[in-house]
This record gives structure tokens, C-alpha cells and sequence, in this order.
């Protein structure tokens, strides 16, 4: 299996798969490396606490998913520059911090 520095599962009606409903256990394979996420317009409701484990990861988008809320875990991962997290409808109460150090485009 190729190292890779980019996941790109963002789907579309093009897509070739149905939209996914949790964030993919393979992604975990890539925990050293990863450093781009994108899985927008999917149907993910929660994030593992496993994100944190992520320790490269410098971009996570997750436009238009349905999650409710955010674990604080995520606040470990020191090297996330960029937190998109638009169109989330449900989403409630972020961990401070991350509203505070990322521009996230919550729903209002």
C-alpha cells in the first residue's frame, strides 16, 4: 500500500460509492502520514476519539456531514491548521479552544 499524504472521500452525486456513514477505518493505516482529509457532503453523525491518533494532520473538511458534536480529542492534534465543518445543521458545542484558534464556519 502507497504512503499518502491526501484522502480524498468528499462525495458527489458523481461519486461511485454511496455516502459514507462514519469515517473510514483505513484512514488509521495512514495515522503517521496523513495530512489532508476531506470527507465532505457525507452522512458522518460522529467523530472517533481515535481522531487525535492522526498526528500529521493539517486539514480536515467535513462540509455538509450531520454531525452533532466535536470531541474534545480533537484539540490534541496540535498540528490542524484548518477545521471546516460548514452545513453541519446539528452541531453543537464545539470544544472552545477550537473555536477559538480555527476559522470553522459554523452554522449560525
Amino acid at each position: 500500500v502507497p504512503v499518502t499524504n491526501n484522502l480524498h472521500l468528499a462525495w458527489s452525486s458523481a461519486s461511485d460509492w454511496e455516502p459514507l456513514p462514519k469515517v473510514p477505518y483505513q484512514l488509521w493505516k495512514f495515522s503517521d502520514t496523513v495530512t489532508h482529509v476531506y470527507l465532505d457532503h457525507n452522512e458522518i453523525k460522529e467523530l472517533p476519539q481515535r481522531m487525535c491518533s492522526l498526528r500529521s494532520l493539517k486539514v480536515l473538511t467535513l462540509e455538509g456531514n450531520k454531525l452533532t458534536n466535536i470531541p474534545y480529542s480533537m484539540c490534541l492534534i496540535t498540528s490542524l491548521e484548518k477545521l471546516e465543518l460548514r452545513d453541519n445543521t446539528g452541531l453543537f458545542d464545539p470544544p472552545y479552544h477550537m473555536v477559538d484558534s480555527y476559522e470553522l464556519g459554523l452554522p449560525a
